[in-house]
């Protein structure tokens, strides 16, 4: 019998790989739950319009996408989603939600979308949001949220999305709500009761800013301070009437404007100077009053935009000779306008080493400013030097002036009739002992007053009123729809489910998949040590079988004979006899004949056995 093949051993080690890859394999909880409705192998749960007070329990491990819109969940607790890794949109708008306990969205490490609008949120969740460190969309629109404290969302590194839309109750910004949101590229705050622009200078990776439908009569030289990225500005029906000069100064990058449906009738001179990448603007439904004030915006309406017939551009109310007049097509030639100059003057200003010397520039409404240092260095509102920066008054600030800071200033105003020079001088002495101490960037001044967050009665009784998603204005998302691929069995009992019987079930299925663990182990362990003991034992008998055989062989060489197995037959050694030629054996033929002999000497017959006799042909 030949050897064994070699691919044998192989063939059992690949045996024991797939049985301790079976082992090791992760257990998946596959039951959908109740009134819910799972497809995609359980990756989708839709879970909506059900009536449920609680988040249901036996939700699928492998789920990707979880809808829980239009309940009437109220509460969040502690490890509620602990059990889904691989959670990546979670669904839970249109709720009654008013409390999120800190550690609701612990193990969602994966979560990429949490949706929260239209609930009772009174202020944002910022405890809970700590554990999301890779979402990328938030939406809280809707809520009666009243405040935005400091640092609400700094532990969100990784966000580019968020929704404040329809904050109807908000009373407050800190200066610092939105630190640490360095990845946000759109921000909505539309009708969320804004009376000022809020300090936006954290996000300096924002591109898209709605802030339509509040109160913003003015558009401040500091709203859009450090926004280099911003693309598209919607400040729609926001009852605006002016835009101070520079306040587009650091809008370089913007490319859409839409200030529709306010109270502007003027912009200042050269405002967009700045927006050299600015092409598509909405002034329509503005009462435009078309005077000397407005040919530089024609001028440059006609030069900038691709819109031929720019119906975008708005109409001129006044005067009333002109009213109806499209402003882009306004004929300026019948306008007389007087060349408007800048009063020129010189200011000396002496100060003392370590003090901080303000050096003003008088300049009108329709002025842009730049400042001219000694070293030849161009400082403009935005753009801050160390100890240096220009005011919203056009004035130039430095603080701790040392010796170096002395010398000649020159304050270059701009308006459509032209530009002048402020000259101002300044001195510097020295002071006794002072020690300079430089100081790189001056501290964000907070002037939030934590008091307006302080809850009334009309914000608990808010809290307690179930929101009506029926009919709300400048809605931010897309209705939720049935998730794609084929369903899967659903019971359909409406029971609301108890997150503690959850969080039960969740422990009794660990305990349950660790036995089974440890059992299907303890099988793998035995099943190790009995293949390798058989193997032994096999290849044992295998060895003392062939040596036996060799024997044998050896044996019966040397006697001329064989064995196989229990039977034996005998053979001559053919090895030295000549090889002789076999002849055919003769036919013989076999006759028997029975022979009777007769006593012929005593006279009495005797009878004989038969014999053989053989012939030959």
């Amino acid at each position: 019998m030949a050897p064994r093949s070699s691919t044998e051993k192989p063939l059992n080690i690949r045996f024991l790989s797939l049985l301790l890859l079976i082992t090791f394999s992760p257990v998946y909880t596959n039951n959908c739950p109740r009134i819910c409705v799972c497809s995609g192998s359980f990756s989708n749960v839709y879970c909506g319009d059900s009536n449920l007070t609680k988040v249901p329990h036996r939700i699928p491990d492998r789920v990707v996408y979880l809808n829980l819109h239009s309940n009437n969940i109220s509460k969040l607790i502690k490890n509620q989603f602990a059990n889904l890794p691989q959670l990546h949109t979670l669904q839970l708008s249109a709720n009654t939600i008013s409390e999120i306990d800190n550690d609701a969205f612990v193990g969602l490490d994966n979560l990429q979308i949490l949706e929260l609008f239209y609930n009772n949120l009174l202020v944002v969740p910022s405890g809970a949001l700590k554990s999301l460190i890779n979402l990328k969309e938030l939406w809280l629109g809707g809520n009666p949220i009243v405040c935005l404290d400091a640092y609400s969302f700094s532990y969100l590194p990784n966000l580019k999305l968020l929704d404040l839309g329809e904050l109807r109750q908000l009373r407050g910004i800190s200066n610092n709500a939105f630190a640490g949101l360095n990845s946000v590229v759109y921000l909505n705050m539309g009708v969320a009761n804004l009376q000022t622009v809020p300090y936006l200078q954290h996000l300096t990776s924002l591109e898209e800013l709605n802030l339509s439908g509040n109160i913003i009569r003015v558009l401040g030289r500091t709203s859009f301070q450090s926004m280099f990225r911003l693309r598209r500005l919607m400040i729609i029906s926001s009852q605006v009437n002016e835009v101070e000069p520079l306040a587009f100064e650091d809008l370089q990058a913007l490319s859409e404007l839409d200030l529709s449906y306010n109270n502007l009738s003027t912009l200042p001179y050269n405002l967009f100077a700045a927006t050299t990448s600015l092409s598509k603007v909405n002034l329509k439904y503005n009462p435009w009053n078309c005077s000397c004030d407005t040919t530089w915006l024609v001028e440059w309406l006609r030069t900038k935009v691709r819109d031929r017939t720019c119906d975008a551009c708005g109409e001129c109310r006044y005067p009333k000779r002109l009213s109806g007049t499209s402003v882009f097509r306004l004929p300026i030639e019948i306008f007389r306008c007087p060349r408007r100059k800048i009063s020129n003057y010189s200011i000396q200003l002496n100060v003392t080493e370590g003090e901080d010397a303000s050096l003003p520039c008088v300049s009108g409404r329709e002025t842009a400013i730049s400042w001219i240092t000694p070293n030849g260095t161009t400082i403009r509102h935005g753009n801050y030097e160390v100890r240096v920066k220009v005011f919203n008054d056009g004035s130039l600030n430095i603080t701790r002036v040392t010796l170096h800071d002395a010398g000649v200033y020159r304050c270059i105003a701009r308006n459509r009739g032209g530009s002048q020079s402020v000259i101002t001088t300044l001195n510097v002495t020295t002071r006794a002992y002072i020690t300079d101490i430089p100081v790189l960037e001056e501290p964000m001044e907070d002037d939030f007053d934590p008091s307006v967050c302080s809850l009334g009665l009309d914000d608990q009784a808010w809290s307690n009123v179930n929101l009506n998603t029926t009919n709300r204005w400048n809605l931010t998302y897309k209705p939720p729809t049935m998730p794609p691929g084929d369903t899967d069995t659903a019971d359909e009992d409406g029971d609301d489910y108890d997150p503690l019987a959850s969080k039960k079930f969740d422990h009794l299925s660990v305990i349950i998949s660790s036995i089974a663990g440890i059992v299907v182990l303890g099988l793998s362990v035995w099943g190790i040590c009995f293949l390798c003991k058989r193997c032994k034992e096999r290849k044992r008998f295998l060895q003392k079988k062939c040596k036996a055989r060799e024997r044998t062989k050896k044996k019966h060489e040397d006697d001329g004979s064989c064995c196989c197995g229990k039977y034996c037959c005998c053979r001559h050694k053919m090895e030295k006899e000549p090889e002789s030629v076999e002849m055919p054996p003769p036919d013989i033929y076999s006759i028997d004949i029975k022979v009777d002999i007769e006593k012929q000497a005593n006279g009495t017959l005797k009878k004989s056995k038969p014999s053989k006799v053989e012939t030959q042909v």
